[in-house]
């Protein structure tokens, strides 16, 4: 995505930050159980939160997770790097199906992807785009 204002790109930035400490602030051994209560209200909570921009599958998510995840996490990747068979994001379908883990592990540990690399922005619509997924 690109912002043509400076000043509403530092906010999200800054925005999301908040965010992400607010996800990880406890215990980080105790989120990982996906049913964990503290992790799903710290969800619910970003969730509350809106981007003024609809984050779609076509739109945006799609190419999120070709450009991050899809390398290792496809059907079809020739050298899955580890990456576990059956956890792939290929599809719309795929990503619903994985929508705890991939909040759990993107967002709140920032363990994928391997070496991280995701822009701020990004992790923000991709936090958007897994609320209107929950909902």
């Amino acid at each position: 995505m690109v912002c043509t204002d400076y000043g509403q790109a530092a906010m999200r930035s800054v925005w999301l930050t908040l965010m992400i400490l607010a996800c990880q602030s406890g215990d980080k051994s105790a989120r990982s159980d996906p049913a964990d209560t503290d992790r799903q209200e710290d969800t619910a909570e970003a969730c509350a939160s809106e981007t003024e921009y609809p984050v779609t599958w076509n739109g945006w998510a799609s190419g999120f997770f070709a450009s991050y995840c899809r390398s290792c996490h496809s059907a079809v990747a020739s050298d899955r790097r580890g990456a576990p068979e059956g956890v792939d994001f290929d599809t719309e379908a795929d990503v619903d199906r994985q929508i705890d883990a991939i909040w759990r592990v993107v967002i709140t540990q920032e363990r994928m992807p391997v070496g991280g690399g995701v822009f701020p922005d990004d992790l923000l619509l991709l936090s958007e785009y897994l609320c209107a997924r929950m909902d």
